[in-house]
């Protein structure tokens, strides 16, 4: 599968703070879909999660 960044389609390598801004912007317009773990260039990255205390 070939991911590209579009008007629809988000990027993220990682799981960022503002990750509630991303979802915003995407329920305010037409809607979208959100892949995270992949590069900019349409590659995986393996995701490490952070243990929480």
């Amino acid at each position: 599968m070939v991911f590209k960044e579009s008007e629809n389609i988000e990027l993220q390598s990682v799981v960022i703070d503002d990750i509630k801004k991303e979802i915003i912007a995407f329920a305010n317009c037409k809607g979208g879909i959100l892949y995270i773990g992949v590069e900019y260039d349409g590659s995986f990255v393996v995701l490490n999660r952070k243990k929480r205390l």
